[in-house]
């Protein structure tokens, strides 16, 4: 009689012990899965400050100042100019935007000329800034740096406007700026 509730104490010991295991290891992957998505939203205010920066270098340098550029590429290369300017050594891309399932089951590893992000025009349709397309809630709710107050209390990512401001150039004519 004693060898019989041996058995049943064992089997309870590694039912525990297994119960124990699935809960920590699914507090890992929560934890692993929450520090990935907080780095995935230090590097959408990194590279979304990387394009505004870059678009009102392009908005403040050149022959004809106050002018937003047409597209993203051209703050690779600005050659409105004798000499070329680099307002981005890359396209910084959007962190958040999702990539593209194929019908293989393969991921799209095609690279998007504008970094995946949402593009926020004048009405000339020049880009002042980009934002990312994420209604994913941000983490990060308060104590901005670099004077992004407008970002604090958003519920979402695509509510975070990466916008050239700040500029002491005046606007140039919309004839001006074409290209």
């Amino acid at each position: 009689m004693q060898h019989g509730k041996q058995h049943g104490f064992a089997y309870l010991s590694v039912l525990i012990i297994v119960a124990v295991m699935s809960i920590m290891t699914f507090k890992l992957s929560e934890d692993v899965s929450v520090r990935l998505a907080r780095g995935k939203e230090a590097d959408l205010l990194f590279n979304g400050d990387q394009v505004a920066r870059a678009i009102r270098g392009y908005y403040e340098n050149g022959p004809v100042r106050g002018c937003y550029p047409p597209n993203l590429e051209v703050l690779l290369e600005d050659r409105r100019d004798f000499h070329v300017l680099r307002h981005l050594r890359k396209i910084f891309p959007d962190p958040m935007h999702a990539r593209v399932s194929l019908p293989d089951g393969s991921l799209d590893a095609q690279p998007v000329n504008d970094g995946g992000w949402h593009l926020i025009k004048e009405e000339s349709g020049r880009i002042v800034g980009v934002s990312s397309e994420s209604l994913a809630t941000p983490f990060k709710q308060i104590k901005f740096a670099d004077g992004r107050k407008e970002f604090e209390g958003k519920s979402q990512y695509a509510d975070w406007k990466f916008i050239a401001k700040g500029s002491a150039v005046k606007p140039a004519s919309p004839g001006a700026c074409g290209q």
